[in-house]
Formats: structure tokens, C-alpha cells, sequence
């Protein structure tokens, strides 16, 4: 029962009502998770014993189905470090690989963008730098970064602007 709840990804099934084990208990988190963590996948498959080969098949195959989510959940979440370690542990587990360089793909562009933000945000090119982080919205910490590139008029001076934007000057 619990290896064909895993195998089908039915995580409303009611299967183990009162778990009185660690092992069913590790079924029943599994079951039960919104979004399953690996820890929770490896316990639960764990604690199921297959009767036979064919068994340990499904239940294989069950395994990496529910990585390969997590992966997908961690690419989503632009994790793509994460991502690509779980994507090459799955092999040639559906379309892995190409999810792999899919996910190095995208995680060398946001490392690039990101350092480029750096580099103009120290020297002053705020505007710049904050064109750079808002490309890679949600990576790291590329939001936080745009938003102090947001400089206010100085008393006396001179101050780069985005060439392109506007700028709201009251003369007194």
C-alpha cells in the first residue's frame, strides 16, 4: 500500500491513519508534504521494504520521479546550484540532462549579471548596476541590491542618472 501511494504521487491518501512506527510515520510525512523535502523522500523510501525486484523497480522509479520534482521546485526558485546537483544524481532519469544545462545555463548568466551589478555598483554607476540586478530578480540577493542603488540628490554635486530616465528637480 504504501509503495503504490508513492509510486502514484497520491499524496491524499489516507493510507496509514495512525502511524505506529518511525517507518510509517516517514510514509505518512511524505504522503501528507505539500512540496517533499529529499530528507523526507529518502525516509520514506527507506522504511519501504519491496517484496521483490519488480517491486524495488517501481519504487526506484517512484524515487527519482519525486527528485526529479524537487529539482524542477529548486530550479523554480532559481536554486540553480541545487538544482543541478539533484538533475545530475537522477542521470538519465526523463530529461535530466537537459534540465542540467538548462540550469548551468541560467546560473552562469544570473553569476555573470550579478557581478557586473557589482562591478558598476562600486564604481558608482548605481544606475547601471541596478539595470543589472533587476535582470536577475529573485537571484540571491539581486533585489535588495537593486533597491539601494536608489540615491538620492546630493546637497551640492553631481550624481549619475539612468541616461534614459527622468529626474524631478524643484528649483527654489
Amino acid at each position: 500500500v504504501y509503495l503504490y501511494a508513492i509510486t502514484i504521487s497520491d499524496y491524499d491518501t489516507k493510507y496509514i491513519p495512525d502511524p505506529q512506527s518511525a517507518e510509517e510515520q516517514a510514509v505518512y510525512d511524505l504522503l501528507w508534504a505539500d512540496e517533499p523535502t529529499l530528507e523526507q523522500i529518502d525516509a520514506a523510501a527507506a522504511a519501504i521494504k519491496p517484496a521483490d525486484d519488480e517491486q524495488q523497480a517501481m519504487l526506484d522509479n517512484a524515487v527519482l520521479g519525486l527528485k526529479y520534482d524537487v529539482a524542477i521546485e529548486y530550479m523554480n526558485n532559481q536554486d540553480y546550484e541545487n538544482a543541478m546537483t539533484l538533475f545530475e544524481s537522477l542521470g538519465d532519469y526523463q530529461d535530466s540532462k537537459d534540465m542540467y544545462d538548462e540550469c548551468k545555463s541560467e546560473y552562469e548568466y544570473c553569476e555573470e549579471q550579478y557581478a557586473l551589478g557589482q562591478s558598476y555598483f562600486d564604481n558608482g554607476e548605481f544606475y547601471k548596476a541596478k539595470d543589472a540586478w533587476e535582470g536577475i530578480t529573485g537571484y540571491k540577493d539581486a533585489d535588495d541590491k537593486a533597491s539601494k542603488c536608489v540615491q538620492t540628490l546630493p546637497e551640492n554635486g553631481s550624481m549619475l542618472i539612468d541616461p534614459d530616465g527622468e529626474v524631478e528637480l524643484t528649483v527654489t
